[in-house]
């Protein structure tokens, strides 16, 4: 609650004679928030900043002091807000000003200067060899590039929140392609161009991605079921021996199996499938157990 505190030790003589120490402290109060303003945003509704900050228990109440360390956690929360909205390089700063009518009275400004909304004019991929950039860009659904025939389809604003689903969705393309090993890296942003009135920012996405080995399925078998035989429960599953590995046919394989436990009344079915990769990088092959 305060922004000084010193102590001073002075002499102090008693009615005895006796010269003892006065302990002084010297303190300054932090300002008190009377006020509070966000100006600026156009994009980013107060309300709902509001309710960000309400739910992270960083709303500034009336009459608290000053805290420097929740105003830090605001500006960010902010920027993190408009980045998802397509503005990463949002600047905010925030103003204390003096108010009349007391002391230590102060009026809190968070001044929003949105910048350029940041748009994908083109996605591109560094280390795939298997599939084309296109191919994997569609596998994204957050960030994509505007399709304009027949009709505009897809926003092009750059989704920085989003990019984690889009880095999901493309491991899965591969896994689904027997990729198992494969990986996405974050995205490198490249400029290329501002809008001439500066509201518009275009930029490339570079996505690092590392493939790995294409596994074929070897063994495939079911350990742990006792209500349905093994042989049955195999024939729900579309994979074979020397087909690619593809997590969607087991995901669907499971779900079928689910449904099957489900109509005998066992409703707390779960299997999961276990890998086990082998072979060399020319001819590999991985191992499903259904557990």
């Amino acid at each position: 609650f305060l922004d000084d505190l010193s102590i001073e030790a002075v002499d102090y003589p008693f009615t005895n004679g006796t010269i003892g120490k006065l302990i002084v402290y010297r303190m300054e109060e932090r300002q008190r928030i009377k006020i509070v303003n966000y100006e600026g945003a156009k994009h980013l509704e107060q309300s709902k900043l509001e309710d960000k900050l309400r739910e992270l228990d960083l709303m500034i109440r009336l009459d608290t002091f000053v805290d420097q360390t929740r105003i830090t956690r605001i500006k960010t929360i902010i920027a993190e807000m408009l980045a998802d909205l397509g503005f990463p390089n949002a600047a905010i700063t925030a103003e204390l000003r003096p108010l009349p009518g007391g002391p230590k009275l102060a009026h809190l400004t968070f001044t929003i200067d949105e910048g350029p909304e940041t748009r994908i004019r083109r996605i591109e991929f560094d280390g795939n060899a298997a599939f084309t950039d296109g191919k994997l860009a569609s596998a994204m659904t957050n960030n994509r590039t505007r399709k304009w025939l027949p009709i505009p389809q897809f926003s092009s604003t750059y989704k920085k929140a989003g990019f984690e689903e889009d880095a999901d969705r493309i491991v899965s393309f591969y896994r689904d392609r027997g990729y198992l090993s494969a990986k996405v890296g974050q995205p490198a942003i490249r400029t290329i161009e501002d809008s001439a009135d500066g509201k518009t920012r275009w930029v490339a996405l570079n996505i690092p991605v590392t493939e790995g080995s294409q596994y074929r399925v070897g063994a495939l078998a079911i350990e742990g079921s006792t209500s349905v035989r093994s042989e049955y429960l195999l024939s729900l599953f579309k994979l074979r021996k020397g087909d690619l590995y593809s997590e969607k046919e087991i995901r669907e394989g499971l779900n079928k199996a689910r449904e099957l436990y489900g109509a005998l009344g066992r409703f707390e079915f779960t299997a999961y499938p276990d890998l086990s990769p082998r072979g060399s990088d020319s001819d590999s092959i991985v191992d499903v157990t259904l557990r």
